[in-house]
């Protein structure tokens, strides 16, 4: 293995590196979970037992944003996360039901280090604790 000036190992040189791509994921099967590109039109039906008023105040601490008053709220809000261009974002099926009971987004992406940041994590009840859950 090469070494430094300092004698310290510092791994194989990567010839030909590339920088990494953008997400290009229309959907993902599981076994249990079905990952899909999020859509307003698709998915904010469901979506809106995960986002809405009737949700756990405590789910919110830690997102970027508080549950949404009714479907008008909650289609302007998809509709606001689905045009950053910095973030993709995609609605977690329940393969059983057909029922998106969460979503979550692929950020905060450097692509010349081939890095990405899952965030945005937003579980409905339904969903967390779930093998649902751990296969999305």
């Amino acid at each position: 293995m090469p070494v430094n000036e300092y004698g310290q190992m510092i791994g194989e040189s990567m010839e030909g590196y590339t920088p990494g791509e953008l997400p290009s994921i229309d959907f993902l099967e599981g076994r249990y979970a079905r990952i899909e590109a999020l859509s307003v039109e698709k998915h904010a039906e469901d979506l809106l037992a995960v986002y809405g008023p009737d949700t756990p105040q405590e789910m919110w601490t830690y997102l970027f944003q508080e549950p949404v008053a009714d479907m008008g709220e909650l289609v302007s809000l998809l509709h606001q996360m689905l045009a950053r261009k910095d973030r993709f974002y995609y609605a977690i099926i329940d393969k059983a039901t057909g029922k998106a009971l969460g979503s979550f987004s692929l950020m905060r992406i450097d692509q010349n280090n081939r890095v990405i940041e899952v965030g945005a994590v937003t579980f409905s009840p339904k969903l967390r604790g779930t093998r649902i859950g751990t296969e999305a």
